[in-house]
């Protein structure tokens, strides 16, 4: 997974599908696909993969805010149900 510091720029000339990472914003990256580019931010010792958004619908700015602010709360789980009891 490489690391680069991420700019308008370099995030708009993204082809090559992989997860790159943020210098200046630990666990925080975008995610290219075939067909699309997703915001990711990895929480917790457990490294929960959250989507924060797509990519142009959510600029690099604010993403990064979005990451800030999920990376300073706790993951919360939500409960599971089976298919048992749901049914």
């Amino acid at each position: 997974m490489p690391v680069a510091h991420l700019t308008d720029v370099m995030v708009s000339r993204l082809r090559m599908p992989g997860t790159y990472f943020d210098k200046t914003t630990p666990a925080f990256g975008i995610r290219v696909g075939k067909n699309r580019k997703t915001w990711i931010v990895i929480r917790g010792t457990e490294r929960v993969r959250t989507r924060i958004g797509h990519y142009p619908e959510l600029s690099l700015a604010e993403a990064r805010k979005e990451a800030r602010k999920l990376l300073t709360q706790p993951i919360t789980k939500a409960g599971r149900m089976t298919f048992k009891a749901a049914y």
